[in-house]
Order: C-alpha cells, then sequence, then structure tokens
C-alpha cells in the first residue's frame, strides 16, 4: 500500500499520529497500528470538515491491519464502512475482495472483484480472481471468458498471472472433454495445445515445471501420441509405453462341446473360471519426420480354474517380440501411414493335461498395412497378413493369408467400426483341416454415461469351410456381446465384457453355445 491514501486527506491535528500509523505497518506492527487508529477515532470529533474523510481512512486502514492478521471477519466489516463512507482509494474494491474471498463469501467476492477491474486496479489478477472464483462454482464457461480476457491485455500487466490463467483454462477444458465422447480426440485437438501455450509463456517458471507434468499425466492416461509432429502424425512422447493387467473371466463352454454332449458331462468338466495375467512394452525410434520404428514385447498367461484333464489343454502362456515400421506420407489431402509388422510367436499349453506348460508352437508372421481415409474423417486399414505355424506335432502346422479390412465410422459423439476378414489357412499333413474363413464385425461405440462408463455394443460371424472335408461342410459361429470400460484413475483402467457365442453346423458335435464374463483391470505405466 502507498502512502497517498494519506497525502491526498485533509488531516491537520493528526497527520503525525498517521505518519507513525504508517511506518507501523510497514514494519509489521499491525496491532500497534490498530491502537493508533483508535485514538484518531475518539478525535474525530475535532474534525467536523474532515470528519467523514478521517473516518473512511480508520476504516480503511484498520481493514488491511486485520487482512495482514489474518482477521477476515473484522477486516471485512471496516472495509465494508470504509466504502460506505464512500473513501476513496483506487485499491479498496479489491481489498475488500480478498476479505470476502477468505471468508469463502465467492459470489460477493466476485462482484467487489469486478468493482476492482472498473477502478483499472491489478486488473489481471482482479481478472484471475474473478475466473477462478467462477471456476470454484462451476460456472466453467464464465470462467474460461474472464481467463481468456486477461491475454488481451498488455504483457507488461498480465506478466504475473497470465501462464497460470492459460494452464487453468486447459483444466477447465479436460474436465469438460472427459465427460465427452471421443475423449481422445478432444484432449489431443484441444487440451493438450493448451498446456503448450501457458507453457510458451515462460519455460523456465515454477509454474513451468507443474504444467509440463499435467502434460505427461495426459499422455499416458489416454496414451497419446503427442508433440514432435511429423506429416500430422504425432509421434510418442514418452517414447515408452507400457502397460500390465490381470483379468478374471468365467467361459460356460470352454471345450464347445456340443448340447447333446453336455448332458452326459460333468460341469467342471467344460465350464471354468480362469484369470489371465499379462505385460506389454514398446519403445519408438524416429530415424527421421518420415519413419518410425517400434520394438516390442507382449507375454500373457491364462490359467483355468477346473482341474478337469479336458480343460487343462487350454492353460496356455505366449510370447510375442515384434516390430512395427511406419512410413507416413499423404493420401486424399490427409495423413496416412504404411505399416510394416513383423512378429514372432511362441505359444505353450498343457495340451497332455499333465499339469505342465510346454512349448506346442511358434509362429513368425509379417503384415503389410496401409492406413488412409478413403472417405475424409472416417480413417479406413487394409491389411495382407502372411504368417507360418510350426507345431511340436506337424500335423498342426499351418501358413495362413490373411486380407483385412478396418472402417472408422464417426457420427457426432457416436462412432461404428466395422471390421472384416477373409483367411484361408492350409495344413500340410492334415489336409482335412484345411478352411477358408470369412469374419465380419460391427461395433457401435456409444456417447459416454454419466462422464464416466464408456460402452461399446458388437456383433459379429465367422463362417469357416472345410473345403477339403464335405462333412463339416461350414460352421457358423455368431457372436455379440457389450463392453464397458471407464478410468479408476489416472494410471489404472477396468473393463467388464459379456460374450455369447453360438455356431450352427452341419455335424451335431459342431454345434454349440457358450456365455464368456470377464472383468480385466489394466495399468499403464
Amino acid at each position: 500500500m502507498s502512502s497517498t491514501a494519506f497525502a491526498n486527506k485533509r488531516v491537520v491535528n493528526t497527520k503525525g499520529v498517521i505518519a507513525s500509523i504508517f511506518k507501523m505497518y510497514d514494519r509489521g506492527e499491525y496491532q500497534k497500528a490498530i491502537s493508533g487508529l483508535d485514538k484518531i477515532q475518539t478525535n474525530v470529533v475535532d474534525h467536523v470538515k474532515n470528519r467523514k474523510d478521517i473516518q473512511g481512512l480508520v476504516f480503511y486502514w484498520k481493514g488491511l491491519c486485520y487482512i495482514k492478521l489474518n482477521e477476515f471477519e473484522q477486516a471485512n466489516s471496516f472495509l465494508e464502512k470504509a466504502i460506505e463512507f464512500k473513501f476513496n482509494t483506487s485499491d479498496l474494491y479489491y481489498e475488500y475482495a480478498q476479505s470476502l474471498y477468505a471468508l469463502d463469501k465467492l459470489k460477493k467476492a466476485r462482484i467487489a472483484f469486478k468493482k476492482s477491474v472498473k477502478k483499472k486496479y491489478k486488473v489481471a489478477v482482479s481478472l484471475y480472481y474473478i475466473a477462478y472464483i467462477s471456476q470454484q462454482l462451476k460456472d466453467f464457461k464464465k470462467a474460461v471468458v474472464f481467463y481468456n480476457a486477461i491475454d488481451k491485455l498488455p504483457d507488461e500487466d498480465k506478466k504475473d498471472v497470465i501462464q497460470a490463467a492459460r494452464m487453468q483454462v486447459a483444466d477447465i477444458y479436460l474436465k469438460q472433454v472427459e465427460k465427452m465422447p471421443n475423449t481422445f480426440r478432444s484432449v489431443q485437438k484441444y487440451v493438450i495445445p493448451q498446456y503448450k501455450k501457458a507453457l510458451k509463456w515462460d519455460e523456465n517458471s515454477k509454474l513451468a515445471d507443474d504444467i509440463r507434468e499435467k502434460i505427461v499425466k495426459v499422455q499416458k492416461r489416454y496414451d497419446l501420441l503427442l508433440f514432435k509432429m511429423r506429416n500430422g502424425v504425432p509421434t510418442a512422447d514418452p517414447r515408452y509405453f507400457i502397460k500390465m493387467n490381470t483379468l478374471y473371466g468365467t467361459n460356460s463352454n470352454v471345450t464347445q462341446v456340443d448340447g447333446n454332449t453336455l448332458s452326459t458331462l460333468e460341469a467342471t468338466d467344460y465350464s471354468s473360471a480362469y484369470y489371465t495375467a499379462g505385460a506389454y512394452a514398446r519403445y519408438s525410434f524416429y530415424p527421421n519426420s518420415t519413419y518410425s520404428i517400434s520394438p516390442e514385447i507382449d507375454i500373457n498367461y491364462t490359467k483355468y480354474l477346473s482341474d478337469s484333464d479336458s480343460i487343462k489343454p487350454s492353460n496356455n502362456l505366449n510370447y510375442r517380440a515384434g516390430i512395427q515400421m511406419n512410413y507416413e506420407h499423404i493420401y486424399n489431402n490427409a495423413p496416412a501411414t504404411f505399416y510394416l509388422n513383423l512378429d514372432y510367436i511362441q505359444n505353450e499349453d498343457d495340451s497332455d493335461a499333465d499339469d505342465k506348460i510346454e512349448k506346442e508352437s511358434t509362429t513368425t508372421a509379417v503384415t503389410f498395412s496401409e492406413g488412409v481415409q478413403v472417405f475424409k474423417g472416417h480413417p479406413s486399414t487394409f491389411r495382407y497378413k502372411f504368417s507360418s505355424t510350426e507345431a511340436v506335432l506337424t500335423a498342426n502346422s499351418s501358413i495362413t493369408h490373411s486380407l483385412i479390412w478396418e472402417q472408422l465410422i464417426n457420427r457426432g459423439n457416436q462412432s461404428f467400426f466395422i471390421y472384416s476378414a477373409y483367411d484361408i489357412s492350409r495344413f500340410g499333413e492334415t489336409e482335412t483341416n484345411n478352411t477358408n474363413a470369412f469374419t465380419v464385425r460391427g461395433d457401435w461405440i456409444l456417447p459416454t454415461l454419466w462422464g464416466a462408463i464408456n460402452p461399446n455394443l458388437f456383433l459379429s460371424n465367422r463362417l469357416t469351410n472345410y473345403i477339403e472335408d464335405a462333412d463339416r461342410g461350414v460352421t457358423s459361429l455368431m457372436s455379440y456381446g457389450l463392453s464397458l470400460n471407464r478410468p479408476i484413475s489416472s494410471k489404472w483402467y477396468m473393463t467388464f465384457d459379456y460374450v455369447q457365442d453360438a455356431q450352427t453346423a452341419d455335424q451335431d458335435s459342431d454345434n454349440f453355445s457358450a456365455t464368456k464374463m470377464s472383468l480385466n483391470l489394466d495399468y499403464i505405466y
């Protein structure tokens, strides 16, 4: 506070006392200053001409002293009286607003800060308080308006609060888009750029470290590939990605036994609960702005709780090591990507039901993919995959060619995903197992419910033609289900799945139905 508040007052007999009070305030002797102000107030009767000015001055300075003493009720009372006496100083409404804010009288404080802006006192800080109070009152639209108003001020006026204001806008955007469908896109389009705008103001400030931390947390939470843009496709930052998961589920027909046979078996011979545990890791390299290389590893273990020899062969352990190479380019005036995937997979199971997981087969695979936007805003992916499996039992060795088409269709706050694949599998020693299979699946990705749950409905059909086995002919596996997922925290995610399978075929032994339910927990590091 400046001494001009005293200098402008026509106080004659008390000038010396006022000067000493000002020195006490400057030295932090607020209680002594209040005692001096009390003395002036008792002598105010001697100043008929200036009584109103002196009373306003006393109330004003008492209010400031009590603010320093953190006695906000007293401060608020005296500052209100100073306003009643129309004491003329530019910071009165600002200090009054501070006392109201400390007393949690937010709406009144917001009004007082607006009057401070009109007085042109600490405009940027006052605007910040107006916005922050609006944010606390969940009036997010008004909060953003006032935060953005700070940006329009001269740099010198806004320098102390502009970075915090921009960060708060990003926080509000994040809170709002979390309630929307397609959160990933909204975070990428609105939230991260706003955080970057805040960071750019002063990358060496104390607040800059907090902003960087917020950016990293958002990246990890949404698995966003951000920054270091190349051809419109963002790159990974951080470059590593690690995910661990555990799942508990039930399967009413693990062995896919037909209905007639089920009636002759114990339930534990075909139905079981199970759990899985897995881990996935990836690291991305960027030799230049066009190419990327990402080695990855994936491990999954599945254990069925039934001790039946019929179900034990389903226990398995899978290892996968792979490398994905991307080439970024333009198609149809939109970003496009060519992918080359190389995979090596080792599958181990308990096929002989001796309670030991042993090597069953190894598969090497190469996949060529092209991700393009044939229809603007609706990504399409076309894939060709060649895989060769060498089994311990050579009769199970095979070669498979797959043609795959994936299509995402965005419709407002909903999305549709279409998957179709044609697989040609050939077994060298057991030609009766040779198949041509066609799979089609549709997913309906619904808007987020209650700002927390992301639902997904799906329906699929797989037609498998045993081309060398006329008796088996064509089987038709129909599946439908529901998936519900939600974030638990910034690193933990939960997914519930319900799936109903029903297969029809010419042979009774190929007919079966199954109900599967599972609860999956993911941890992303």
